[in-house]
Parts: structure tokens; sequence; C-alpha cells
């Protein structure tokens, strides 16, 4: 029709302020610092006392019959001041320029987004650290490999991961006097767990009618008497930066590590591991990272920066049974 405008020519495209597209991992996915529990410090590095393994297990026998008017038999325990932690500083920012603020459309944050950015930034780390120096073999005091050690739990016909867990349960208590009341789990192999028939068949009781039994992390804790059952199901990018491809991995995914952990840092306890970091450099807080945010009048930007200190260590690899490669 002559003299009708077209919709070019009454809309200009412009940025939506409701909404954003971001991937990142939900923070539930991130679980290094539910495994090792937190230990804030007052130094940077120091030592943590270790009893000898043995002393407070001892079955004195007829040693400790007493005569009338004697003295006790005495023991006593050796304790090795060897072992350290340094909290090594972690940090990571992102600059904001003036001019970057004040062209920003109504949409962008830009202050939250980066402070979003460098946090998520930071949580990976701990969860690669843990992933990498944890979760494989020769760390713990029993490893265990998939297909040389126990049918892998893949295997619906041959596999038996109820009772492969529960040696790794018994070992662990061997070890240290503490049953094992963790278990760690790679994202492959609680796929497979939860479609197991062993678990399936434990839980058809409490099916409803008309829906299938589902198995979830706290069902298999509760048969196997675990405090806690923990996925591992954070994802990276496993690509370098500016790559063609961009590559995601998951951070665990066929393996699986049974520990003994104390639901809090505590003395006189074998625990498998801590998360020791410098809670003076962290402003005092229970997490191991915090945000600063630093004003350049110079060049006139703002850097949103996410600091950590902390050192993973395995305090007690004896608390720990891995399963390498579980599952296919």
């Amino acid at each position: 029709m002559a003299g009708q405008p077209d919709v070019a020519d009454v809309h200009v495209n412009t940025l939506l302020s409701q909404i954003s597209i971001a991937h990142m991992n939900d923070l539930a996915s991130f679980a290094a610092d539910k495994i090792f529990r937190p230990v804030g410090t007052d130094k940077q590095t120091d030592i943590y006392p270790v009893y000898d393994r043995g002393f407070f297990f001892a079955d004195e026998g007829e040693r400790m019959v007493r005569a009338p008017g004697a003295n006790a038999a005495t023991s006593g325990f050796k304790i090795t001041n060897t072992n350290t932690f340094f909290n090594i500083n972690y940090a990571i920012g992102m600059e904001l320029p003036d001019e970057l603020i004040a062209n920003s459309d109504e949409v962008f944050n830009l202050h939250q987004d980066a402070t979003v950015l460098v946090t998520h930034i930071q949580m990976i780390r701990r969860e690669r650290g843990f992933a990498v120096d944890f979760m494989k073999t020769g760390v713990w005091g029993t490893d265990v490999t998939g297909t040389t050690n126990f049918v892998k739990w893949s295997d619906y016909a041959g596999s038996d991961p109820l009772s492969d867990i529960r040696t790794g349960i018994r070992t662990v208590q061997l070890n240290t006097g503490m049953a094992a009341n963790t278990l760690v789990l790679g994202k492959r192999v609680w796929d497979r767990l939860a479609d197991h028939p062993d678990l399936i068949d434990r839980l058809n009781g409490g099916q409803t009618p008309g829906g299938p039994a589902v198995a979830m992390p706290e069902n298999l804790a509760r048969i196997l008497g675990l405090d806690e059952v923990i996925i591992m199901d954070s994802v990276y990018r496993s690509s370098v930066e500016g790559a063609t491809t961009l590559t995601m991995a998951f951070t665990v995914s066929d393996d699986a590590l049974l520990i003994y952990r104390p639901r809090t840092a505590s003395k006189l306890m074998p625990s498998s591991g801590y998360t020791f970091f410098w809670k003076s450099l962290v402003n005092g807080s229970a997490v191991p990272h915090y945000i600063r945010s630093i004003r350049e009048e110079r060049p006139r930007k703002t850097i949103i920066e996410a600091h950590a200190y902390w050192d993973q260590v395995a305090t007690e690899t004896q608390a720990g049974y891995y399963f390498s490669d579980a599952v296919d």
C-alpha cells in the first residue's frame, strides 16, 4: 500500500532489559568445600599434629593386671610434627573502565556480573584442585580399579556395588577406627548407580502407584549407613580460551571415593582431609575467598577481584578408599 511504513521504519532493535543469557554452574554443583571441611588458620603456613597410628588401639593384655599397692602399667603415644599446610593465594579479577560502565545498557550490571564471574572461577579452581589432586590412584590408603579388582558398576548383570562399597567402609574402619561415612561420586558413576537394579530393587517398596522408583543420593546413603553421598557434577571449560571449539567436561566422571570426615573440624579425629584457609586474609569469613572492589583513578577504572588463600590437604590417607574407572 502506498505510503505504508514497514517495521524497520517504526522500530529499531535494542537490548531487552528483562533477560540475558549466561552459562555457569548451579552453585549446588560445587562439592569440594563440602568434602574437605574448612579450617580457618591464623597464619599462611603452619603444622598440624598427627598422632602415630596404633597407640589408641592397643590391647595391653595381662600387663594391665595390677597387684595391691602396685602402680598401674603405663602407656602413651607419639606425635609427628612434620605435616604442614601452605595457603596459596589464588586471585582473579575483571577490569571495568569508566567508559565501559557509562556506555553499558540497562540490562547490564557490570559490577555484579564481574563479581559472579570471578566467584565462579575461584570455585572451579577449588573443584579442579580437588579432582586433580585427590580423585586419582596413589593418594589414598586403598586403590581398587574397575575390571581389575571389581566388576564395573555399569555391568548391571555382574556387579555388586553395594557390597563393593561396604568393603570400602570396613577397610577404612580397620585402618582408622572410624567407618567411612561419605561417598563422593563422579557424575557418570552416579548416573549408572541411579539405574542399577540392586539400588532400584531396594527402593521398589517406596514407589507410588503408577510411578517408578527413583533413586536419590540420600537413598543410597541411607541404604549404606553413610552420612552423605556427594555428586561432583560441576563442569568446566577444558579447552583453552579462544580455541576454535569450546570443549566442556565434568570435573569428575567415572571415579568414586569413600572417606571418613568428622561433622566438624575436630581434635583427635582421623579426618581424610581439610581445606585450610587463611581466615585473617579473607576477612574472617567461613569460605576461602572474598571479593575486593579496587578503584584506580589515574586510568579511571574499577577492578573487581576475587582472592583466596587455601590449601587442600589429605590429612589421613588411610581414611580414604578410592574406586578408579568404576563405570563405563
